[in-house]
């Protein structure tokens, strides 16, 4: 074993995947920084995927940051693999499933805010 890829029973993959999993969960809940740190949210009736809706003014980037969660968050969990200590993991190609789903949703804009606009379906 390479020491310096295998260090106390920690290996350098390992925490590779803990690491992009910590950047794709960052990134997948951008809505905290919303509610915490800014005024982007006008009225109690918004969502926040009104937010990302074509014509908002932070649109695209809120778009971007749910497609980089769900690529980061699918390479994460590549990375790391199902086999954990126990066995293999059933739930990794769901998790799978959920990340390249967050990708492909960040990659389409809403079409119309909900929350504020009594015209969408």
């Amino acid at each position: 074993m390479n020491a310096a890829r295998h260090v106390g029973g920690y290996s350098l993959r390992l925490f590779v995947a803990q690491f992009l999993g910590l950047v794709g969960i960052v990134l997948y809940n951008w809505w905290v920084w919303v509610v915490v740190a800014s005024n982007l949210l006008n009225s109690t009736d918004e969502f926040f995927s009104d937010l990302e809706a074509n014509g908002r003014p932070d649109a695209t980037i809120f778009q971007h940051f749910d497609l980089a969660a769900g690529i980061v968050m699918f390479v994460a969990f590549l990375i790391r693999g199902p086999w954990g200590p126990s066995g293999k993991r059933k739930e990794w190609r769901w998790l799978l499933l959920f990340a390249a789903a967050g990708a492909v949703g960040g990659h389409y804009a809403y079409a119309c805010p909900e929350g504020l606009s009594a015209a969408c379906p």
